[in-house]
């Protein structure tokens, strides 16, 4: 299949027999040879390299983690990197490309290491790790929303690049990517004995004479140095590095040895045909981010996996309350937050700065404040009602709308308002957003159902409904369409919907990033 559409890409643009001749002497006259040469055969060898690499980073993450579901995306990985990749680029750090490719190198190990670190605490369970890696993946897509917030003339780019445009990127690309991948296989292969043991139990391979925390540490950290490289050449793009370690062992591959070789060429061939595909598409249609369909086809995969993976099944939710102190609600108590609402009504609604500083004049600024105020008090006791209920239904504590993807449902559903009716459709928001609510809020369950309930596959059914739903928005955002941008704009921060409580200034910050942040 990845020959044949390879094939039908190639000779829409040049005829079979010029094939060899465009690889090694493209004719600088024509146009065609040109771009063959100089795009479409480097992105065909990009897309096998990352795909490959992809795979490469899969097996480690799972063989060291004994997780299924691990791989950069899920863990967190990836966006760690993207942020501090977007960092360096804004901030135009001096070193140029090496400090780039250090700056996606410090963002993947701290993002790692912060997922790691929650879940040592549980002996690294497999649905903590993933919880973990949602959760920093969130803190680092508002913090990236932060920074397009101040920077709109890059805020496109920013977004075409986690989306993986491959048709971005020439052999310079691939002369970057390949040796360092080349290396990391090395050093891979040589601590494949070690790396293989970790399947065993810790007991046993203590008894083998293994330093079992040294082997997790080289490995992790070869896996998250391999998964920032890709980042920084490629962009994110999720579900290949889940899927081609999966597929290679459904193929028969038991040992470490076998799974590493069949999950690089499944990874490859799984990116070559998705990117292929992508490129029969745009002569009908438009270009579409590589990571973009990926996401789109391995969240739903992702979906039907879950009730066949033995792991998911963890300690029940009672666990999880027990460890939850919980405090009865008093009176005194009650007063004390009450007064404390009342003084923070009063700094927000008579507080103000100008010219000359800080001032403060309740009679002046009341009634410029007062909407704003009544939104955000609106808007945060919604919010609350909403994870109550949400608990309630679940009877999961760590339920709430952004992290079982009902947020994004809902504003997914007022962004294809936007697009498919013309004209002023401001008094049907409110329909299309609950509309989206509530069939994302039904798909949750009736999937999280399937083989019988589980809260734990509950929260993996909400991160999975929740990445497709962002990968659209995040889609849209960057095809610029104008409708939607004046919706979107500072509201995709993956997940978080709450947006700006007041338009008064141009450089006012969502409430949504402000939130993801403040709650580190």
């Amino acid at each position: 299949m990845a020959i044949g559409l390879t094939g039908v890409n190639f000779s829409q643009l040049v005829p079979a027999p010029l094939w060899w001749r465009s690889v090694w002497s493209p004719d600088g006259q024509d146009a065609n040879q040109m771009l063959f040469h100089f795009s479409l055969l480097p992105r065909t060898v990009l897309s096998l390299l990352v795909g490959s690499s992809l795979g490469l980073v899969g097996v480690l993450f799972q063989q060291i983690l004994r997780n299924q579901l691990a791989e950069p995306a899920t863990l967190g990985v990836s966006a760690g990197a993207q942020l501090c990749l977007a960092l360096a680029t804004l901030w135009a750090l001096p070193g140029g490309e090496t400090t780039r490719q250090l700056a996606t190198i410090v963002g993947a190990i701290a993002a790692g290491a912060i997922v790691f670190g929650v879940a040592s605490g549980r002996r690294m369970s497999p649905i903590t790790l993933i919880l973990a890696g949602l959760v920093v993946g969130l803190y680092c897509g508002a913090a990236k929303s932060l920074l397009t917030l101040f920077n709109h003339e890059r805020l496109q780019s920013l977004f075409l690049c986690g989306s993986s445009m491959l048709n971005q990127y020439d052999w310079s690309a691939v002369s970057f990517l390949w040796s360092r991948m080349l290396i990391g296989l090395v050093i891979v292969l040589l601590m494949i004995r070690p790396l293989a043991m970790l399947a065993l139990d810790d007991a046993v391979i203590r008894s083998l004479g293994v330093n079992l925390t040294m082997a997790r540490i080289a490995g992790v950290g070869i896996a998250m140095v391999l998964s920032a490289m890709l980042v920084s050449v490629a962009g994110v793009i999720g579900f290949i590095g889940l899927f081609a370690p999966l597929l290679a062992r459904m193929l028969g591959a038991r040992r470490l040895g076998p799974q590493l070789a069949l999950a690089m060429l499944v990874g490859a061939l799984l990116l070559v045909i998705s990117d292929q595909c992508i490129i029969l598409l745009a002569r009908y249609w438009r270009e579409v981010p590589t990571g973009v369909a990926t996401a789109l086809v391995g969240a739903p995969v992702m979906l039907w996996l879950l009730p066949h993976l033995r792991h998911v099944n963890v300690p029940s939710v009672d666990t999880v309350r027990q460890s939850v102190r919980e405090r009865a609600l008093s009176m005194p108590l009650l007063t004390l937050y009450a007064a404390l609402l009342l003084f923070l009504l009063l700094i927000a609604l008579g507080s103000g700065q100008d010219q000359n500083g800080w001032y403060w004049s309740l009679h002046e600024m009341w009634h410029w404040r007062w909407p704003r105020v009544v939104a955000a008090l609106s808007a945060g006791a919604m919010l609350a009602v909403a994870g109550a209920l949400m608990q309630k239904l679940t009877g999961n504590p760590m339920a709430s709308p952004e992290v079982l993807g009902v947020t994004s449902g809902a504003a997914f559903g007022v962004v294809l308002l936007l697009l498919l009716v013309p004209g002023d459709v401001s008094s049907w928001r409110w329909l299309a957003g609950s509309a989206g609510a509530g069939g994302t809020l039904l798909l949750i369950m009736l999937l999280a159902n399937r083989g019988g309930y589980s809260s734990s596959r509950l929260l993996l059914v909400g991160i999975a409904l929740s990445t497709v739903f962002s990968t659209l928005l995040t889609f849209i955002l960057a095809s610029g369409d104008q409708l939607v941008l004046a919706y979107l704009d500072g509201q995709i921060a993956n997940g978080g919907r709450v947006g700006f409580l007041g338009q008064q200034n141009a450089r006012d910050v969502p409430f949504n990033v402000v939130s993801y942040t403040s709650r580190m």
